[in-house]
């Protein structure tokens, strides 16, 4: 912008120095996956809340490292998962919560004590910074039907809004940086659902290494999630 001051920058090394200068409350993370608990673990050693991208982190170690530094500061971090915003994913939780209890389920479509609920999907086609950033996760169409117990099926309602994922994007920036809102599908995301989300790609790794099936009760960060 013609006029503006000149932004501040730092380089790695200089984290904290950047925030003891600009004391803000709440640090951003969006450097690489594998680098999230550092920046993460400092940031609330320094008295901050953090709000990181997707993933939280990359395997139990840096998970368990952030854990142990949420308990020692005392705040926060949340985890800016936009899929759960995406009003149609929005609605097959309200309807979930609601009325047809899983137990069971396949992808998209969950058989329970009420009925069936299915959602089929077809997004458009975005490649990660090669396509318009609206097009993430947005939709071609989505059906959402649900199959009650002896009773006709019926289509189930929901409105797309603007921008990424449906309008997803946009709720969930209004939910992280706006004044909060009653959230009915719980959809905000904070340490423990960022740490639940790896652990089947963390299992998944160790089980190709160890050429072995694994049992998520192995792992020290189920316990501590609990």
């Amino acid at each position: 912008m013609r006029g503006a001051a000149p932004v501040s920058t730092w380089k790695a090394a200089q984290f904290e120095d950047m925030i003891r200068e600009t004391r803000p409350d709440v640090i951003i993370v969006t450097t690489m996956d594998r680098t999230h608990d550092d920046y993460i673990v400092r940031a609330l050693h320094a008295g901050c809340d953090v709000i990181t991208e997707k993933p939280m982190t990359i395997d139990e170690k840096r998970a368990l490292r952030i854990l142990d530094a949420i308990e020692e500061t005392g705040h926060e971090v949340r985890v800016a998962f936009n899929y759960r915003y995406a009003p149609h994913h929005s609605k097959v939780r309200e309807l979930l919560m609601n009325t047809y209890l899983p137990w069971e389920g396949l992808n998209v479509v969950f058989n329970g004590s009420e009925g069936r609920l299915e959602m089929k999907i077809v997004e458009k086609s975005y490649v990660n910074a090669g396509g318009a950033r609206e097009n993430e996760g947005s939709l071609e169409s989505c059906d959402i039907t649900v199959f009650p117990m002896f009773a006709a099926p019926w289509q189930a309602d929901f409105t797309l809004g603007e921008g990424g994922h449906g309008g997803g994007d946009n709720a969930m920036l209004a939910d992280l940086f706006g004044e909060p809102r009653h959230d009915p599908p719980q959809r905000a995301a904070d340490h423990r659902a960022g740490a639940m989300s790896i652990m089947t790609g963390i299992a998944g790794n160790l089980s190709m290494q160890q050429q072995r099936p694994v049992n998520f009760k192995e792992f020290e960060l189920i316990s501590r999630l609990k």
